[in-house]
């Protein structure tokens, strides 16, 4: 009997090792980001009390930002160098999720205390978790990554097919929330992502960790999208009988798409509607009188509004470090370096659009033989009339 007793211990003490092992494999993709109407530095840390953080990936476009965060190996630190209205970044969170707690520590420069939030991951795996950071509106948004609960594997550095070509790759259901655990299958289609159209049939399988999949793609070039997604069968359970499906309508559980391009690398130029391409406009900065003939009203020629900013009727906007230079090309301008300390000089145009949505080429010339720095960028008023924020694109 104690022999016994002993084998059955050993069991039992084997299976709650595993099912623990098990538990603690669980990983969970999330993404951590913060902003708001003012532009803050911010420094902290984010942690988790149990398992392990790693794989961050930031998601900040701002030229300092692959120095504002880094992993030490357990904790993502926070340095900005920079006031910005947005920054954030996704990690991979290796924890038990029904008991490990991330921990966000942030402070804006002019602060001197700390903001401290637990979140456990049991509420990002089941919503996304929004608290405020400050009184000027700036908050902290805390949610899985978007893709996480359908992870897709594939073996390509790319997603540009060939015609005709097949697309191989896995599909891996992760720590899926909602549903009445019905029967559950994975679904993909493939759409035309303009039109939604579909192309080839619904391929389905059964749920299960890992889905291997194989879609042929088109033959005519364009660009689709995959749409995945996990259906549940709402059923009755019985305690003799199991699960028994019920005839009605299935319910998304989760879904996600994938957009990839079919090109053929043999296909020719499509020819330039109207012939070769056209000068609209074109503007001379070394002409002191040349924005006189943009801002002249014409009902034929709109122009990209600058909301906030002064009209263009009243000259060319920019920092007032420009200057007309000699050069063998003829009259040049020229941005001095700026009076201020830390300033940049600039020169801003308005560029007169016919049509717009249409493609346009901006061409930019520039002397070759002399040592400059030059940096363009193209701005878009937004919904609102505004340019916000202004800075390089």
């Amino acid at each position: 009997m104690s022999a016994g007793r002993g084998r059955c211990c050993a069991v039992v003490v084997l299976a709650f090792l595993l099912a623990a092992s098990g538990h603690a494999d669980d990983s969970i993709q999330v993404r951590i980001a913060w902003g708001g109407s003012l532009s803050r530095i911010w420094h902290g840390t984010v942690a988790i009390d149990q398992g392990q953080l790693g794989e961050p990936r930031l998601l900040g476009i701002q030229a300092d930002e692959p120095g504002s965060m880094w992993f030490d190996g357990q904790t993502i630190m926070v340095r900005q160098r920079s006031p910005r209205l947005y920054d954030g970044f996704d990690v991979l969170v290796r924890a038990p999720v029904d008991g490990a707690k991330l921990r966000v520590s942030l402070t804006a420069d002019d602060e001197k205390t700390p903001v401290e939030i637990e979140i456990p991951l049991a509420d990002v795996l089941a919503n996304s978790v929004n608290t405020k950071l400050d009184e000027h509106g700036t908050r902290l948004l805390v949610r899985r990554s978007p893709g996480d609960a359908l992870r897709v594997e594939f073996d390509r550095r790319h997603l540009v097919f060939a015609p005709g070509e097949e697309f191989s790759f896995q599909v891996r259901p992760n720590l899926l929330t909602g549903g009445d655990h019905g029967s559950r299958r994975v679904k993909i289609q493939l759409l035309d992502a303009r039109s939604d159209q579909s192309h080839g049939r619904e391929q389905e399988w059964t749920m299960r960790d890992v889905v291997d999949a194989r879609i042929p793609l088109p033959a005519k070039e364009g660009v689709y999208d995959l749409l995945i997604a996990v259906v549940e069968t709402p059923s009755l359970r019985f305690r003799n009988m199991g699960s028994v499906p019920l005839a009605l309508k299935p319910k998304t559980i989760e879904q996600r798409k994938v957009q990839l391009i079919v090109l053929d690398p043999n296909s020719p130029a499509a020819p330039t509607p109207g012939g070769a391409p056209r000068v609209v406009e074109e503007i001379d900065p070394a002409n002191p009188r040349w924005w006189e003939r943009i801002a002249r009203p014409s009902a034929s020629l709109p122009k990209l509004p600058i909301g906030g900013l002064a009209p263009l009727g009243q000259g060319p906007l920019g920092s007032g470090d420009m200057q007309v230079r000699s050069h063998a090309l003829g009259s040049l301008a020229e941005l001095r370096p700026s009076r201020l300390p830390d300033g940049v000089s600039w020169e801003a145009y308005t560029l007169p659009i016919r049509r717009l949505g249409k493609p346009h080429v901006l061409e930019v010339e520039y002397p070759s033989d002399l040592p400059q720095q030059l940096g363009i960028s193209v701005l878009e008023p937004n919904a609102a009339d505004a340019l916000m924020p202004i800075q390089l694109d």
